[in-house]
């Protein structure tokens, strides 16, 4: 939903089980802009002006009868800076930045799409955060995103040259040929040493980012990263303490967040 508005009394059969009796009957008799204008709230932000979705996800729930589980025909993306037009270019001195910033995987959630729309409708959309703000919010996803994506890397190719097969087969010329095959997904792969070896040119890679300061490994892992050996033992730690905020739904990066729900036929 990139923000525009929706009929509520087309919609009362889909909305959620309102737990105040007078919003409950200002849903069915108000028009969108009176209903809104009168009950939605501030959509919660912290002392840098960034999304709380926490306290989204509370706030929002706190208007349903408690205990209630939200209806899923399907999931899909919530942004959380779902008011589009604010990160146009006529809000911003930097369009391209805001709207990459709006776009993070990190700035969207995985939930139920009744809860999609009812967020939609109960909430004001926040103000665009500080230029600075933004900038150092893309900077930090696109850093994590690449120590998850090498770390992860790392431990998938200690995990498949831990258990390649060897193979041999005769080539139409009758000379017997050597090949390796990952027994769980049958894929062909290198010798087991040059899976290693390029294993370790990714942890070489981790360590001169970190020596030039592109990412800070200390605000992810309690470890001393002085020496190789020690970068080497982070990497589980590394990929574990980013996984949540890198996380995958359906194909579509989102943060994927714990909302009691139930499914329903579409």
């Amino acid at each position: 939903m990139g923000g525009g508005e929706f009929d509520v009394s087309a919609r009362l059969d889909r909305m959620p089980p309102i737990a105040s009796p007078i919003v409950r009957s200002a849903l069915g008799t108000l028009s969108v802009r009176e209903f809104r204008d009168e009950f939605a709230i501030p959509t919660p932000v912290d002392n840098e002006g960034l999304v709380d979705y926490r306290k989204l996800i509370e706030q929002v729930s706190d208007f349903v009868e408690p205990g209630y589980k939200w209806k899923a025909p399907f999931f899909d993306e919530h942004h959380l800076y779902w008011q589009s037009s604010y990160y146009d270019s006529a809000f911003n001195v930097d369009s391209t930045l805001a709207q990459q910033f709006r776009n993070l995987p990190v700035n969207k959630l995985w939930v139920p799409r009744e809860f999609h729309d009812f967020v939609h409708l109960m909430t004001i959309p926040s103000d665009v955060p500080e230029h600075f703000t933004m900038k150092t919010r893309v900077l930090d996803y696109k850093r994590r995103n690449y120590l998850y994506t090498i770390a992860s890397q790392i431990v998938a190719l200690r995990e498949v040259s831990e258990r390649v097969e060897e193979h041999t087969r005769l080539d139409k010329n009758g000379k017997v040929s050597v090949y390796y095959v990952d027994p769980l997904t049958r894929r062909s792969l290198s010798h087991p040493e040059l899976l290693e070896m390029r294993r370790k040119q990714f942890i070489s890679q981790i360590e001169r980012h970190e020596r030039r300061g592109l990412i800070d490994l200390s605000s992810l892992t309690t470890l001393s990263l002085e020496e190789t050996r020690d970068v080497e033992a982070a990497i589980p730690e590394i990929r574990e303490s980013l996984l949540p905020s890198l996380a995958k739904a359906a194909g579509r990066a989102a943060v994927r967040v714990d909302v009691p729900f139930e499914r329903i036929a579409a």
